[in-house]
């Protein structure tokens, strides 16, 4: 037998050969050859089932981290919101002191400009009471004096 089919053996069932052999050898079955065919073959599906369940565990744990992942964007996202909503509400608020300021500016300006326009008509009238009365002999708002 050659170097490279003997690392070939070696490499592939130079293990899995070694444990049937073992175990045949200890247990001593009627039909040694039928048990290591079988013992190797079990062998061979529990091989599979590893790699499936070691495949299956990386599957896991990478979906595990991409769910982690979109919950802390989630979570990110929802912060974001809540501070936006928060910068909003301050806004609307800013939005409805000033419009509360300016409506109590207005009926200030509105009372200032009647009590202007009260003060304008009294003066009118004096002043034609005034020139009426500069007929008269005697102003009503005049007093005499002695």
């Amino acid at each position: 037998m050659s170097t490279v089919e003997s690392d070939y053996l070696r490499r592939w069932i130079g293990e899995p050969i070694t444990e049937a052999l073992t175990e045949a050898a200890l247990k001593r079955p009627n039909d040694p050859i039928e048990y290591i065919a079988l013992w190797l073959l079990k062998y061979k599906e529990n091989e599979e089932r590893l790699r499936a369940e070691k495949a299956n565990a990386e599957t896991v744990a990478t979906e595990k981290k991409r769910l982690e992942e979109e919950a802390q964007k989630r979570a990110e996202l929802e912060e974001e919101q809540r501070r936006i909503a928060e910068e909003n509400a301050a806004k609307q608020a800013e939005i409805e002191l000033a419009l509360a300021e300016q409506n109590n500016e207005k009926p200030d300006e509105t009372v200032v400009d009647k009590v202007g326009e009260e003060k304008n008509e009294k003066s009118n009238e004096n002043i034609t009471n005034t020139e009426n009365n500069a007929n008269d002999e005697k102003p009503e708002n005049v007093e005499e004096t002695t």
